[in-house]
């Protein structure tokens, strides 16, 4: 059995996995979001945002993809719209 400290390291090293995968995502969608600017497309695009949900939700409970994704598309959008 893991001790308590293990499993705070493990917690830890998941933690920094999804903060730099979380960086990476922000830096594609600001461009995303440029590129968007720039040809006058819409930034918020639902169908987009329900591909991505159900590809995630493939790989967590979607009682839990939801609320956390529906975060990240808030502040991309936002981080797109120049917030």
């Amino acid at each position: 059995m893991k001790t308590l400290q293990e499993l705070r390291d493990e917690v830890d090293r998941a933690d920094d996995a999804i903060a730099s995968a979380l960086a990476a995502r922000f830096a594609a969608t600001d461009e995303i979001g440029r590129l968007k600017h720039a040809r006058g497309a819409a930034v918020d695009l639902p169908g987009r945002e329900r591909e991505i949900l159900d590809r995630v939700a493939a790989k967590l409970p979607r009682e839990v993809a939801e609320p956390v994704w529906a975060e990240i598309f808030r502040v991309s959008k936002n981080r797109q719209n120049g917030g």
